[in-house]
C-alpha cells in the first residue's frame, strides 16, 4: 500500500488482505457482533463477500454515503405518512442510536424497534423472523 493513502484506503487494503482480521477485532469492539460472527461461520463469509464487493472499487462510495444522512433529503421527515419500523441495535458501535432515534422522533407513524444487546450485523440476523413478519404483514 501506497505510503500516503489515508486510513479509510488502508483499511480498505487491509480487509481484502486479511477478512479475518477485521472480524477479530470488530468482534472485540462489539461483542454481540463478535458472538454471531464465531457462531455463524455462513454468515460471516456473507459480510465478507459483501464487503470485499463494496471494497473492490476503493472506499469512495462508503465514506460518501454518511455525509447524505447530513444533507436535507429534498422532503420533511414528519411528510411520511405511512408506518415506518426502525431497527437499531443498542450494542451497536458502528452507527450509534443518535440517527435511528431522530428518525423515530420526527417520522409520525414511526415505530421504533431499539434492540438492546444487539450489534451491527446481529440485529439483522437475530431480528430477522420479527423484521420479515412486519415486512410482510405491512407490505
Amino acid at each position: 500500500m501506497h505510503r500516503n493513502a489515508s486510513g479509510a484506503e488502508q483499511f480498505c487494503q487491509q480487509f481484502q488482505d486479511t477478512p479475518e482480521k477485521f472480524f477479530t477485532q470488530w468482534g472485540r469492539m462489539s461483542p454481540a457482533d463478535g458472538r454471531l460472527f464465531h457462531s455463524r461461520p455462513a454468515v460471516r463469509e456473507m459480510i465478507a463477500t459483501e464487503m470485499q464487493e463494496a471494497l473492490r472499487q476503493r472506499i469512495d462510495a462508503i465514506l460518501q454515503e454518511h455525509p447524505l444522512y447530513k444533507r436535507p433529503w429534498g422532503f420533511e421527515l414528519a411528510a411520511i405518512t405511512l408506518p415506518v419500523h426502525v431497527w437499531h441495535g443498542l450494542a451497536d458501535v458502528q452507527a450509534p442510536p443518535a440517527w435511528s432515534t431522530h428518525l423515530a422522533d420526527h417520522i409520525p407513524q414511526a415505530v421504533p424497534h431499539f434492540v438492546p444487546d444487539e450489534g451491527h450485523f446481529s440485529i439483522l440476523v437475530n431480528c430477522q423472523a420479527d423484521i420479515m413478519a412486519l415486512a410482510l404483514n405491512e407490505g
